[in-house]
Parts: C-alpha cells; structure tokens; sequence
C-alpha cells in the first residue's frame, strides 16, 4: 500500500508519467480500492473526470459525498450545495478552491479565508483564493495578523509548481520576485514593528514565515528572520521540539530512504532529488547529517529497484548520466553539497535542530568524523558544550569519541573548537607537542568542563570515566581549567559539586604534594604552574597552603616554596602568600626565604605597613602567627643554620637568618597602635582562654628568651637595624631634595621622632642629625637649589631646638665657620670655594634662628666682626649688634641690683631692683606630695643582700601573667616575714619598672593581688614611693622642656589612679590636690606637664564603682578640664589630652 500510495504522489507531480491510463471510465469506488486513495485522492481524481467531460463541477460535489456515504453504508442527506461547498473545503480546499474560483463564489471563498485566518491557517489554497479574487488586503477591513498570514499564504501559492499559469516561468525575470513582492507589501502595509510581528501573529503564521525568510536569504528582513528564531528556537522554550516538528517538510530521510544510494552519485543528482521532496532548509540539513549517520553509515540500501530508481532519478535530476549501480553512499558527496549550502543555511540553527531533535548515541568513532566532516564550518560551541541535549545520551558520545580522535584517524581532518584568548593560553600549557589536539581543544574549554560536571547527574559512570582518561592524559590542562572554574563559581548540583571537589583532590595530589617524582617533574610543569598564577593567585594559594596542611613539614614546605617560585617577581609572590592561610603562608615563605625566592624582610614590613594594612585587627592576627612560629621553634630548639644543599629534604623551618629578620621587624616595624594590640595566645604567652595581653608584651618577653638563648641573633638585629635605619634616613633626605616632603613637614615629623619612645624613630632622628653634620664638609660642592635647601634645614634644625648642647654647640660653629668664608667669586685660596656657596649655606641657616641669637652674646660678638659681614650686610650687623647692646644692658643692671642689695651702692641710696626673669614654680596648698620636699635617699634604705637582690630582680624580670601566682609565692619565700626590705623593694618597682613600664601596670597590679595580706605593707611603701617621685618630677626645673620627665610623670598617674580610684580608695586632698595643681599648672605656664598627669589619674576612674560620673569630685575636674579646652590658642597636645580623657571615662 505505502508503495502504491508513493506512486499517486509521483503521478499528481508528474503526469507525463501516467501511471495510472485511463482511469477516466473506471468507477470512482474501483479507483480507490485498487490503489488505495484517500478520500481527498479521490476528490481530486473525481474533478479530473468532471473537467475531461465537460460537466458541472457541482453536480460531481453532491456525487462524490454520495459515494462517500454510500461507503459507509449511511445515506447522504446533503441537498444544499452551499453546505456541499462548506464541507468538501473542510475535506479538501486544494482540490475545491480553483472550483469555486471558475464558478464565481467569491462570497463563500471571502467567509472561508476569514475563518482560516482566524483559525491561524496557512496553506496555498487560501494562498490562491485571494491572490486570484484581488482578496488579499482589502477584503472585510482585515487586522494587520491577517493580512501577513495571507501575505504567507499568497506567497506559498505564487511559488508552487500550480501557479506557473500566472507567468512565473523561468523566462519572466519580471516577475521572478512578485511571490516576495506580496508578502513585502504584507509586511510594510501593517508598519508593524519587529517585536509586535513576533507578538501578535499567530505562531503557525510565524513559523511558515521564518520558512520563508530563510529560504530567500532576504537581507532587509535579517532582523526579522533572527527575531522569529529567537522566539521559535530558544533553549528555554518547553515547547521547542513541537514547534520545529511542525516546520518539518515531508520526512527527508524516508524520501531519500526510498530513492537510494542512487541519489548521492553525485552533488546535482542529490540536489535536485532534495528539491523535489522539500526547500531545503535548517531543520532538513540536520536531518540529512544525523541520516547519513546512522543509516548511511550503516550502509543500508532499502528502497526502490535500481531501474525504477534509475527512472525516476533521470525524470527529476538535470544530470541524466548513466553510470554503474551505486550501492554505498557517498559521504563526500553529501558533504560537497551541505558546503554548497554554507552561505545560505544558518548552521547555528541546523546546530540548534541537532540538539533538540531525536539525536541518537554514537556508536563508532567514524560517525562522530562523519558529524564533523558533513558540518562545513566549525560545530558552535554555544550549542555543543553550552546546554544539555534532549537526548543527553547522543550529546556525551559525541564527547567521548572527540576525545579519542587523533590526527592519525581523522586523516588529516582537523576538528577545531572556537576557543577564548584565555582558553588559548591554557591549551598551550600542554607540555608535548604530540598530545591529541582535540583532547587539548575540549579539555582547554571550560564550557566542555563544565557541561561534563551538569551531566553527571543523569551519567556519572560515563563522565567519570572521561574525567579519568583527562587526568590520565591531560592532567596540566585538567588543573588549569579546574581553577578557573573554580575561581568563577557556576550552579552546580550536589553531584556535580561533589565530582569537581573530587577532581581537586586528585590535581592537588598530583601538582601540590610532595613525592620524588613529582619534584622531577617541576620543570616540564612549569607552564601549567604559571598558568594557574595568571588564572587565580588565590586559587594558587589554596592549593599550596592544602598541599602543605597534607603533610606539615620541611620538604613539603620547600615544594611549596619551589611552586610559589614560578609565579613572575617577589610582588606577584607576596600576593600569592598573602591570599591563603595565614599560617601556612607564613610557614612556606620562611622556607622560601631561605631558598632566595622571597624577600623575608620586605613581606613582613609589608604587613605591618599602615598604608597597606590598615585594619589593626589583621595586622595583630599576623603578628600572632609571627610570634607563635618564633615561639614554637625557640621551644623545640630546631632554629639553625638553613640548609643550602639544594637535594636537602630536612632543615630548619626557622634558620637563625630568618630569626633575624623577624626580630629586625618586631624591633622597627610595630606602630604603637599595634603595640597596644591585645593577642590571644593562652598556651605560649599566658592568660586564660579568651584573654589577651598587649602585643608589646608577647614582643618583649619573647626577645629576650631568644637572645638568651642564642646571642648571636642580638648581634645581627642591631647591625641589620643600623642598615636599616641608614637606609630610612636617607630615603627622608632624598624626599627633601625632590620636593616630596616639604622642610616644615620635616622638621614636624623630627620633632616627633625625637620626643617618641619608640627606639627604631629615635635611631633615624640621630642618624639624620648625624648625616647632615658629615655632609658639611661636601657643602661647597652642592648645586644651588640643594645648598639653599641645606642651608634652611640646617638654620630650622637650631631653631626650633632639635638640636642641643654639644651637638647644638657644634652647629652654630659650622654655621659660623661658614659666615667667614669669602661671599663672592673667588678662589680655593681664598677660602670662599665655588661661587662663595659655604658663605650662602651660612647666611640661608643664620636667616633661620636669627630670633634666637639675643641666647649666645658671644657668638653675636663672633658674628659682627666678619668684615665682609660689615661691608656687604651692614643692616644684619647692625640688628645683631643691637641685640648684644640689648642683652648687655639686662646682665649690667643685674650686676647694679646685685651690688646695691649687699650696700655696695656709691651714694648709699636705694635704688629699685632691675626686673628678674620669672621662673615657673608651683604655690602652696597643692598637698604633701608638691609641697613636701621629700626624698628617698638610698643610704638610707635597708638594702637586701646581693644575692637576695638578684634573686628578687631575677623573679620581677621573668614575671608574666601566667606565673604571677608562683611568682608571689616565690616573694614571699624569699622575703619571709621580715617587711625590712619593703621600702627598698617598693622604691625598685616605682622607679625601675611602674614608671618606666606602663604596659605592664595590669601584670604588676596582679602580682600584688597575689601577694595578699602579707603585701598589704608593700602597697602601702608603693604609694608612699609614688607620691614622693611626683613632687620631685612636679619641682623639677625640665618638667617643660623634657619630654621624658613628662612621660614619667605621666606613668605615674596611670598608676596611681589604678592603685586608688579604680580600686574606689580616693586621693586625699592633703596628699595632692588635683584642682589646685591644673589652676596653678594655668597660671604658671605648666598645663603642659600638669594636664596629662591629672587625666591619666582620672582614667582610673573607668574601672571604679565610686568615682563615676556623676561622683562630685570627679565632676568638678571635669568642669575645669572644660574650661581649660575652651581656653583659646591653648596648645593642640594639651587639648588632645582632654579629649582622650572623655573618650575613655
């Protein structure tokens, strides 16, 4: 039946065939059961019949459903030939339509184009009803929908073989485009935009549409055509595969089934049997690759006889040559006519239709080449490796036979995968030239990786076994690859998530742990080490610090170290390290620096760097670690020599060089913010779990149990520190000269240097007084811009009293020296040098500290005896000539008054005292501490046996949280009962340790609390000791000008406000009077002394009970802290104590 049925289909395309003779007088019911017609063959044949004798097409309608009804054994009730009409254009419009046409009924045709459009019909018989009766735009006001799908319509109509009556034959190139032409006017009339079309057609209409615009390969609708195949063909559409079904000409591949191998004798003869069964398009190309697949492949030969394949070839095809029977395929021949269809077809889309059609799982390597072969440009990577197939199983044998082509079995053909700029860099990691290029295209892809890692859900034997065979063969490119998608996380089920932390695990084994053959192999890994730096530095960095917690020790570390090695400079490094774990960095980069990989010095300092860092909270997490390693390698003794043996699989993990370093850094680099820093150390630096101590402390306590133990270390801190601290001054000077740094920013940042406690600022402050005093000597040989820059620092310097004493004596007698050398042009001989410069160093530092000159008269007198001073600035001579008048007459009236108060005065008479210099004292009522001259006068005091004394001083030098309990028990034993040396003992811990000690007055406070009752006297000689080195600090005569005395006094008060406001015991007023002492410290000009004393007591009021606001006393210190902060002008430091004050209570 299925043959017979092929053979009417021939018949109606080709009639010259004639088939079927003279079936004009053989009835209509014998026709049908002798070749099997539908009822619409037989609706058309019965029309043939009508039309060869002449007789009314109507009366053959009644009869034909007559007929119809008679076969079902029902009697026809049809009489109306309008409702005849209606139902045999239900059962065959193409056969009804050119009827109705010849008989006139445009009425009834115009009603059924309208319930087709409706209906979202399309169909070359509504097609023809228009075009033929001028219905196509102009009937029934028509929607804009409907006018396009009977655009469509009329299109499908002009180009089919029936409407060659309508001079659309190959020799009227007029009209070759009217067929485009309506559907142009169609499309234009409605002045619709892109995105309305795609909305509001009906989607039937849409899809013959894109037919259309696919097979013209029309530019000016391009936008159009791409529009319709993102709405029809997206990826998220539910309904894709329906959608295109319906776009589907007859089944190519039953078609071609049929014909034969015949057909692919050659490009014309396949072509031409193509056109006959369909327009070729997309959807018809992916069903002739997946054919030529299977069954072609499988060389199957079903279909017609040869002759009757002959025959039929020869009627149909333009190539009538004769050859011998062809029983295979010709692969290369459908290949050939695919790439003739290159430009024409959108192979994205035939890509498309691949992967959402009935795909089948490839079964031999021949017909994953034979894919590739048939696609004539290369396969997207969009559709390939970027979404899971309807048929996943086709699409993971496509993977699995990619992977085992190699230029040996393709022949020569390449398969090229489009690659990104990334993805070529990684492929190029592939450290042999002879690995299969395929497998290193696909494993470089991230888009393959990744599709691998969605499929295991549903294959995960599959893909396990394709992930083996990658680590197996491809393993560089499989890390690389594995890093950056993990670098760039995608949605990963739990399975998938799962297979990539087991790929990890197995690329961490391999490149990132230890083993003999692995660090043979670090060379020819070198690229892929590299290539995974440039993908993630973290991801590098976690995978060495994992490579290193696998297996914690020296060898390990030393791998890891070689690894970080092949990251590009020390910066690129120290962001490497810097990435991971604290710890293990830390412990990798000592190793590293011993091994010259890294600069230790330089990433520590980085680390504690401001700038850099400026979260305090890190910065004292990292020193943590710093000091636990320290710690942990003073504790097992394993700080050596390091290992320079190349081959060396032990050594240390702390060498003394590196100690070194460290201790460099803890010594210089610790801001006193971070000092103040509490660590959380309870197993190496004491205190309970949860507490802390200051950073200061750790750094202290662990210094010095490492330079008793290795001495050598103290040695090379102080010369690296000097290096250092050269290194530093020098870096300032440069600064200058560049204009970097300003001289009056200089001179502040000197200042601070100087009166810091912190030793590494003290060290550049000597060193640049140092190098500029050695410089002077060079001075004549400096360009100008550099002598006049010299000359103001250098005035700046004795100005504003940053230099004194001797070194100040030594100062004025360079600048001196200077003033006389000659001013002008004039000879070495002359002692002027170059230019007269040494004179203008001179004159630019004597500008400087001229305000100062009325101090030293006698070198005024020096001065103005210069005779080129004389001639040539006689207005400087005569300014400093007044002031020595100005001073000699203060010190001769002084003499007056001195002589007239002894009755020495030559007319016996009194005579008014000359005006003395007031000197800043303090009054009465400031209590017994101020105004009680009292000292602690070592004679005095009962001394304790040297042995005893350096039993004591032994126990308070190795005191620390941890043992404060043990230590005061060791007190007691060593002191007994006897309270004799508890004077002695307090005065020690006053003046040695409370007031030079402030960070540790919390460990102090605490081993007093251990001592108990039996202390009680002790606490009592402390205080008595404290008020005693008050008064003498508070009568001191450098209390102003001597910042150390200041911050003295200063310790003093944090721990007398610890001592008694915080333990809520008060401070008499007999003893010191605070009030009195800030109202005398206004008016005798010594706040600046007077004030941070007083607020570091009241700070012991933030602990207290008692002494809180709104405590009276502590109010009424309040309100004249308030009154001084308002005074105007009152200096900067003296109000920023004010404000610390309020910010801690």
């Amino acid at each position: 039946n299925r043959q017979r049925q092929w053979l009417w289909a021939v018949s109606m395309l080709h009639p010259s065939l004639n088939i079927i003779n003279n079936t004009a007088n053989t009835p209509l019911q014998q026709q049908s059961r002798q070749h099997s017609l539908t009822a619409e063959q037989q609706l058309h044949l019965l029309l043939e019949q009508q039309r060869q004798q002449g007789r009314d097409a109507e009366t053959a309608y009644v009869q034909f459903l007559g007929a119809q009804a008679s076969e079902r054994g029902t009697e026809s009730t049809t009489t109306s030939t309008t409702v005849c009409l209606e139902e045999l254009l239900k059962l065959s419009p193409k056969s009804v339509v050119p009827a109705l046409i010849e008989s006139r009924k445009f009425e009834l045709l115009d009603q059924w184009i309208a319930r087709q459009l409706a209906q979202g019909s399309h169909s070359i018989a509504i097609g023809e009803a228009a075009y033929t009766t001028n219905q196509s735009f102009e009937g029934r006001n028509r929607r804009p929908s409907e006018r396009i799908a009977l655009g469509v319509c009329i299109h499908e109509y002009l180009t089919s073989s029936s409407a060659a009556k309508y001079c659309l034959s190959s020799n009227s190139n007029s009209n070759n485009n009217e067929p485009f032409l309506f559907l142009q006017v169609a499309l234009k009339q409605n002045d619709w935009s892109i995105s309305e079309i795609c909305n509001e057609v009906h989607p039937n209409i849409q899809q013959k549409l894109l037919s259309i615009l696919i097979e013209l390969d029309n530019q000016p609708w391009e936008d159009l055509r791409s529009e319709l195949e993102r709405t029809l063909f997206s990826c998220n559409s539910g309904s894709t595969s329906t959608t295109i079904s319906t776009l589907n000409m007859p089944m190519l591949s039953s078609f071609l089934a049929d014909v034969g191998p015949q057909c692919t004798r050659n490009v014309t003869t396949l072509a031409d049997t193509i056109a006959q069964c369909c327009n070729f398009n997309e959807s018809q190309a992916a069903e002739l690759i997946i054919f030529m697949m299977t069954q072609a492949l499988n060389n199957t030969t079903w279909g017609m006889e040869d002759d009757l394949a002959k025959s039929l070839l020869s009627s149909i095809s333009r190539d009538n040559s004769s050859g011998a029977n062809q029983s295979q395929w010709d692969v290369q021949t459908v290949a050939k006519f695919l790439t003739s269809q290159k430009k024409r077809l959108d192979w994205l889309n035939v890509a498309n239709h691949l992967s959402i059609s009935s795909f089948p799982p490839l079964k031999s390597l021949e017909q994953c080449q034979t894919l590739f072969d048939l696609f004539p440009v290369d396969f997207p990577r969009e559709v390939l490796f970027e979404r899971t197939w309807e048929n996943a199983d086709g699409q993971l044998s496509i993977f699995q036979h990619m992977l085992e082509l190699t230029s040996s079995v393709n022949k020569g053909v390449t398969i090229n995968i489009n690659l990104n700029q990334d993805e070529i860099e990684t492929r190029a990691v592939a450290h042999s030239p002879s690995m299969p290029s395929v497998g290193v295209q696909c494993w470089s892809n991230t888009s393959f990786f990744a599709r691998l890692l969605h499929l295991t859900e549903t294959h995960q034997r599959q893909v396990n076994d394709i992930f083996v065979l990658g680590l197996l063969n491809f393993s560089e490119i499989v890390m690389c690859t594995l890093v950056r998608l993990k670098s760039t996380p995608i949605p990963l089920s739990d399975a998938a998530k799962k297979l990539q932390n087991d790929l990890y695990m197995e690329v961490l084994k391999k490149f990132f742990v230890y083993k003999p053959e692995t660090m043979s192999n670090l060379s020819r890994y070198q690229a892929a080490y590299a290539r995974v730096w440039a993908i993630s530095p973290q991801g590098l960095a976690a995978s060495i610090c994992e490579g290193y917690r696998s297996n914690p020790c020296y060898v390990q570390a030393k791998f890891s170290a070689i690894v970080l090695n092949f990251a590009p400079n020390q910066k690129s490094r120290e962001i490497v390290l810097n990435s991971g774990d604290t710890e293990c960095s830390l412990q990798i980069g000592l190793v590293a620096a011993d091994l010259g990989i890294l600069d230790l010095s330089s990433w520590i300092k980085n680390h504690f760097d401001v700038s850099n860092k400026p979260n305090m909270k890190i910065q004292a997490r990292y020193l943590f670690f710093l000091l636990r390693q320290l710690n942990l390698a003073l504790q097992s003794n394993e700080i050596a020599a390091r290992n320079n043996d190349a081959k060396a699989v032990t050594g240390p993990m702390v060498s003394l060089e590196n100690a070194s370093n460290i201790v460099s850094a803890l010594q210089s680099n610790i801001s006193p913010e971070l000092q103040r820093q509490l660590i959380h150390d309870p197993e190496n630096f004491g205190g309970n779990a949860g507490e802390g101590i200051p950073a200061q402390n750790a750094i202290t306590s662990l210094l010095t149990a490492l330079f008793s133990k290795y001495p050598v270390l103290d040695n090379k801190t102080k010369e690296s520190n000097r290096d250092e601290v050269e290194e530093i001054a020098n870096s300032y000077f440069s600064r200058i000269y560049t204009s970097e740094q300003s001289i009056t920013e200089v001179i502040a940042m000197l200042k601070q240097f100087k009166s810091s406690g912190n030793q590494r600022e003290n060290d550049i402050f000597a060193c640049m007084i140092t190098n500029l005093f050695d410089e002077y000597r060079f001075f004549a040989k400096y360009p100008e811009k550099e002598l006049r820059i010299t000359g103001i620092l250098f005035g700046q310097l004795i100005q504003h009293e940053l230099v004194t004493s001797i070194t100040l004596g030594i100062a004025l007698r360079y600048v001196l020296e200077a003033l006389r050398k000659s001013p002008g042009p004039g000879t070495a001989a002359s002692g002027g040098g170059s230019q007269g410069k040494m004179f203008r160093f001179g004159m630019f530092a004597l500008e400087q500290f001229k305000t100062r000159l009325h101090e030293w008269p006698q070198y005024c007198s020096h001065i103005v005896q210069i005779p080129h001073l004389k001639d040539h600035y006689a207005d400087l001579v005569t300014e400093i000539e007044a002031t020595k008048k100005e001073n000699d007459a203060i010190i001769s009236s002084r003499k007056k008054g001195s002589a007239t108060s002894t009755g020495l005065a030559p007319n016996n008479e009194p005579k008014p005292s000359p005006p003395v210099e007031k000197k800043a004292v303090f009054g009465p009522n400031l209590g017994r501490a101020v105004n009680c001259i009292k000292t602690e006068n070592d004679d005095s005091l009962r001394m304790p046996p040297e042995t005893l004394l350096d039993e004591v001083t032994r126990l308070i030098n190795n005191l620390s949280p941890a043992n404060c309990e043990a230590k005061a028990t060791e007190l007691k034993t060593l002191l007994g009962s006897s309270q004799e040396y508890f004077e002695w003992l307090a005065q020690y811990l006053v003046q040695k340790r409370i007031s030079t000690q402030p960070n540790f007055h919390s460990l102090y406070l605490q081993f007093i609390d251990y001592l108990g009752d039996w202390g009680s006297t002790l606490v009592a000689a402390i205080l008595a000791s404290v008020y005693i080195n008050i008064g003498r600090y508070l009568r001191s005569s450098k209390i102003t000008t001597s910042t150390s005395e200041r911050s003295l006094l200063k310790n003093l008060g944090s721990w007398l406000g610890n001592i008694t406001l915080a333990r809520n015991k008060p401070i008499f007023q007999v003893q010191l009077d605070c009030k009195e002492l800030l109202f005398q410290g206004y008016e005798t000009g010594m706040l600046i002394a007077v004030t941070p004393f007083v607020a570091k007591i009241m700070e012991g009021a933030k602990h207290s009970i008692v002494f809180k606001p709104p405590n009276p006393w502590v109010m009424g210190l309040l309100k004249i802290f308030k009154a001084l902060y308002s005074i105007p002008d009152l200096k900067m430091n003296i109000k920023f104590e004010v404000e610390v004050l309020c910010k801690n209570l």
